[in-house]
C-alpha cells in the first residue's frame, strides 16, 4: 500500500541486502538489434520471471495508466494482451491530488485485468518532485504481517519488474521493443523474428466441367442428348473432392 507507505505509516525500511524478489536481467531489441541491457530493482513482494522469456513490450498512453480524473484508464494501444506494459509514475502529480491515494496492488491488477502479460514500471519522481536515478534511490517500508496480508481476488498473478528512473527514461525512448527477460545471469539467446504458423492451404478451387453426352438420365427417347455440367466445390477444404461434393 504505496499510499500509505510513502505517507510514514511504518518506520522500518528495506535496504539493498533484505531483497523480496528475485533478481532479473533484462535484453532489450528494437528492428532486430540489441539497444540496452540492465537488471532489475527487486524490492517489492511480487511474482517475477524465473524461465527465460522474449516478449513483446509497448509504452501507454496516459504514462501511468491514470487519467485527469485519477481513475486507472489506458487510451493507446487499445489491447495489451500478450504484452508487457512498461509504465513509470509521477508521484508529485498524485501527491497533488487531495483525493487520490494510489495502492499499487490495485495499479498492477488494472494492467492484469486489461490482459497485460506483465509490467515494467519505475518511479521518475518522489513526491516533493526530487528526481530519482538509480535503484538505490528507493525505499520502501516494512508493513506489520496484518498490512500485507492479502486475498487470493486482490493477489497479482503476473509478473512485477522495477527498474531504475534512469534506465526508464532511457528505455521509454525505444519505440518498438522485445524484451528478452530472465533470471539474474542468464545467457540471452538474442532476437529472432517471431515464429509465424505457416499454414499450407491444400483446399481445391470450385471446378466447373460441361460436356455433351447423347445419353443421360434426363434425357428422353426423342432427345439427340444433353449438356450435362458437374460443379465440384471443396468444401471442407480437404484438398479431394468427395462425391457428395460434386452437384
Amino acid at each position: 500500500m504505496l499510499g500509505s507507505v510513502l505517507a510514514g505509516c511504518f518506520a522500518e525500511t528495506y535496504d539493498k541486502s533484505e531483497l523480496t524478489q528475485n533478481k532479473m536481467d533484462l535484453y532489450v531489441y528494437e528492428d532486430g538489434e540489441l539497444v540496452m541491457e540492465f537488471g532489475s530493482c527487486p524490492f517489492l513482494p511480487f511474482p517475477s520471471v524465473n524461465e527465460p522469456i522474449l516478449i513483446e513490450a509497448v509504452n501507454i498512453r496516459p504514462f501511468d495508466g491514470i487519467n485527469s480524473d485519477a481513475q486507472f484508464e489506458i487510451y493507446e494501444p487499445t489491447m495489451l494482451n500478450n504484452k508487457y506494459v512498461i509504465a513509470y509514475i509521477d508521484f508529485e502529480k498524485i501527491y497533488n491530488d487531495d483525493d487520490f491515494d494510489l495502492y499499487f496492488n490495485e495499479w498492477f491488477k488494472f494492467f492484469e485485468e486489461e490482459g497485460a502479460s506483465g509490467v515494467i514500471y519505475s518511479r521518475l519522481v518522489d513526491s516533493g518532485g526530487d528526481e530519482y536515478n538509480k535503484c538505490k534511490d528507493f525505499e520502501y517500508t516494512k508493513a506489520s504481517d496484518d498490512d500485507m496480508r492479502g486475498t487470493t481476488a486482490n493477489s497479482v498473478g503476473i509478473p512485477i519488474i522495477e527498474i531504475s528512473a534512469n534506465t526508464m527514461r532511457e528505455l521509454i525512448q525505444v519505440e518498438s521493443p522485445w524484451i528478452e527477460i530472465g533470471p539474474d545471469g542468464f545467457e540471452p539467446t538474442g532476437w529472432s523474428e517471431p515464429p509465424v504458423e505457416e499454414v499450407t492451404d491444400v483446399s481445391l478451387a470450385t471446378l466447373r466441367v460441361s460436356s455433351w453426352e447423347q445419353q443421360n438420365d434426363a434425357c428422353t427417347d426423342e432427345s439427340a442428348g444433353a449438356i450435362v455440367t458437374i460443379i465440384s466445390q471443396d468444401t471442407n477444404q480437404d484438398g479431394v473432392y468427395q462425391e457428395n461434393e460434386k452437384d
